[in-house]
This record gives C-alpha cells, sequence and structure tokens, in this order.
C-alpha cells in the first residue's frame, strides 16, 4: 500500500474517530488543505521503518477488504510499528518523545525538511497530551488511533512550514496555503 493510500485511509478513521460534532465540512476542508499542501510541498507521511514483529499486521492489511476491514487493519498496524518502535509505550499510551524524534530523525535527515520535522515533534507530541486528556480514556482503546492523530500532526505541520525549496509555485498550491485552515485549528476540533 503507498504512502498516499495510508494518508486517505488515516483521514477517514481520525474523522470518523476524534470529530465530535455532526457537521463534518469543517473536518473536510481540513483533511482537504492538509492533502493539498502535503502534495504542494512534495511530502509523504511518515513511514516509519518496518518492524518483524509487524508482519503479521501487514499482512492482515494488505489482505484485507472492505472500508472497515482496511481502516482496523491500518489502525492497527500502525500502532504495532508505534509500539515495536517505542514510540507509544503499550499500557500507558504514552508517546516517547525521545523514540520519536529519533524516528523523525532517521526519516527526515540530510532532507531540507529537517528542521521542520525537528520542530513538529515538540508541538505534536504535546498534542497528543491534549488530545488524550480531551477523550479522557486509557488503555489500547485510545492507544489504537493514537499513531493516526500523531502522523497527521506531524505531516501537517511540516508541510504548513515547507522549505522554500520543495513548494510548487502554482496559483492552487499559494492560495491553498494562503486559504488553508490552520493545522492547529484542525486538530482542536477532534
Amino acid at each position: 500500500m503507498t504512502s498516499v493510500h495510508h494518508v486517505r485511509w488515516m483521514v477517514l478513521i481520525v474523522v470518523a474517530v476524534f470529530s465530535t460534532d455532526h457537521d463534518y465540512s469543517q473536518q473536510m476542508k481540513c483533511f482537504k488543505d492538509s492533502e493539498t499542501l502535503r502534495s504542494c510541498c512534495h511530502l509523504d507521511t511518515i513511514s516509519f521503518p518496518y518492524s518483524d514483529e509487524c508482519e503479521e499486521s501487514f499482512e492482515r492489511l494488505e489482505n484485507s477488504t472492505g472500508k472497515y476491514r482496511k481502516m482496523n487493519a491500518t489502525a492497527e498496524h500502525l500502532l504495532c510499528i508505534f509500539k515495536a518502535k517505542h514510540i507509544i509505550k503499550h499500557k500507558s499510551c504514552n508517546v516517547s518523545e525521545n523514540h520519536l524524534m529519533t524516528a523523525v530523525k532517521e526519516k527526515y535527515a540530510q532532507t531540507d525538511y529537517n528542521e521542520a520535522a525537528i520542530l513538529a515533534v515538540d508541538e505534536c507530541v504535546n498534542y497528543i497530551g491534549e488530545l488524550k486528556t480531551r477523550l479522557n480514556r486509557s488503555g489500547d482503546e485510545t492507544c489504537y488511533y493514537l499513531p493516526f492523530a500523531l502522523n497527521f500532526c506531524i505531516t501537517r505541520h511540516i508541510a504548513d512550514n515547507c522549505p522554500e525549496s520543495k513548494w510548487s509555485n502554482s496559483e492552487h498550491c499559494d492560495n491553498t496555503k494562503s486559504n488553508a485552515t490552520l493545522y492547529k485549528d484542525c486538530l482542536r476540533k477532534w
């Protein structure tokens, strides 16, 4: 599955799980803006290194059919990777900023995105803490969707602060950037 497909599944799951009101138009604008900004910045989602521990969940993801099975398999696989890489601690659902920073640095080292990616980690770890408090849940039920929210936060933060060398100077991209809902405002809607 390509990273573009992962983004689309993440958007569907995050909208379904974290939306609190019944008018999804604002959330959908946020995600459409985010997808366009990522494209204009030539930015893929963070693809954390493959983990042998997650081979079984990856096979379920690759073989799943149907919208809900695919969403559940994607959530399960991302959670497995985040736990295998010690980004999310199994029982507490706490995010390890050090492990996340290591993964982000591995992904973006030697790229123009490096500075924006590193700045995104602090911001997004704080956001996840606020999200957990707001959801007022504990255990794996909350952990299950944290990788989606965390990945969205980091990629959107990077896209919002896209290095000039990576930005597509098209009218569509520039208009989207100037009229996009700020990622922080998008995240508050969840």
